[in-house]
């Protein structure tokens, strides 16, 4: 699933000649001091204490593989710099490792990808993922490949790439047998790409209906239902409805990053929405959110982090309190300096 969309992390590994692998799960759990032996769309393998063991792949939100973490040493060191040859570190590995060795290319192509996605250079990134698919389609990395395309395209407004892809995902992982959850993840993306030719409450009944399904197999995916809807109830000005669910999402203990920042990024525009009366207060609050999604959320779509950037320093410049004109000119710089957001709409306003 998503970074979860969407996405896995690889944690520092122990330089020790006994470094093990660890498999951080979507409940929060982890499984240490094993060996991770092989990774697909369908499960993860590992062995431990003299025994085998494998569980499905979609419930995998981390993992840490000690041999990967040195193959990709220079890679890895890179991306801690955030220097411009991080994709090209990993890209190298990654494609002398293709036919020899698929379990460890995987691991380079998709963090080759996904740092040019934090980065922001999605024409590069995107025909790495197009290979990752194509030349490893059992790879474990597949359904957060296409997730992290779909992310993008519906946050850039791309609805008829969107649609596509979105009904792409599905039919793979539906003829292919991908777990459970890729698919309910698959069936989200549907339901969402169909948004705009639908009334708001049938959108809402339908992303209902799916958080029931999904609520056990799939949590995470029936967070980013619970997100629409409520999005859904606060631009139709249903302000307490949208923030009883933008809170739960906020306090929920699984839940991907681009959810939470999202929830986040809502949070702040109810306040806005109830500061328009000239609630200062309120504004306060807003820029208080959408500071939070900067501080708490920085590796989340650069969309998203944007928007909150760009409405933060709006809200405490409206707010006027103690050093407003400090805070709206320091967000103001960052969404205009980082480079992983100047290709957002935000920046360019």
């Amino acid at each position: 699933m998503r970074h979860f969309t969407t996405a896995l992390l690889f944690a520092a590994a122990s330089s020790s000649l006994l470094a093990q692998d660890v498999i951080t799960w979507i409940d929060g759990t982890t499984t240490e001091h094993v060996r991770v032996s092989d990774f697909t769309v369908i499960e993860i393998k590992w062995l431990g204490g003299g025994n085998s063991d494998k569980r499905s792949s979609d419930q995998v939100l981390d993992v840490s593989v000690a041999k990967v973490l040195e193959a990709f040493k220079r890679g890895y060191a890179a991306k801690e710099q955030n220097a411009a040859e991080t994709a090209d570190m990993f890209l190298g590995v990654a494609r002398q490792e293709l036919t020899k060795t698929p379990f460890l290319a995987q691991f380079g192509l998709w963090e080759a990808g996904k740092f040019l996605m934090e980065v922001g250079n999605e024409d590069e990134a995107f025909p790495i993922f197009d290979e990752l698919i194509t030349k490893l389609p059992d790879s474990g990395f597949v359904p957060r490949a296409m997730a992290m395309k779909l992310d993008y395209y519906f946050a850039t407004g791309k609805v008829k790439n969107a649609t596509k892809f979105a009904k792409d995902y599905r039919e793979l992982a539906t003829t292919k047998g991908f777990p459970i959850g890729y698919i309910n993840e698959a069936n989200f993306y549907v339901v969402m790409s169909g948004a705009g030719g639908v009334k708001p409450a049938e959108l809402r009944s339908q992303l209902e209906n799916l958080t029931a399904q999904t609520e056990t197999s799939s949590p995470m995916v029936a967070n980013r239902c619970r997100l629409e809807v409520a999005n859904s109830w606060r631009r139709e000005g249903k302000l307490e409805e949208a923030q009883a669910l933008y809170t739960r999402l906020t306090q929920a203990k699984i839940i991907d990053k681009s959810t939470l920042a999202s929830a986040m990024l809502g949070t702040g525009h109810l306040h806005l929405a109830k500061a328009n009366g000239g609630d200062t207060e309120s504004y306060r609050e807003a820029m208080l959110a959408f500071l939070h999604v900067y501080i708490d959320t920085p590796g989340a779509s650069p969309d998203i982090v944007a928007e909150a950037l760009f409405h933060g320093a709006d809200a405490a410049t409206k707010w006027g309190g103690n050093d407003h004109r400090l805070v709206a000119g320091r967000l103001r710089y960052m969404l205009r300096s980082d480079t992983r957001f100047s290709d957002t709409e935000w920046a360019k306003k």
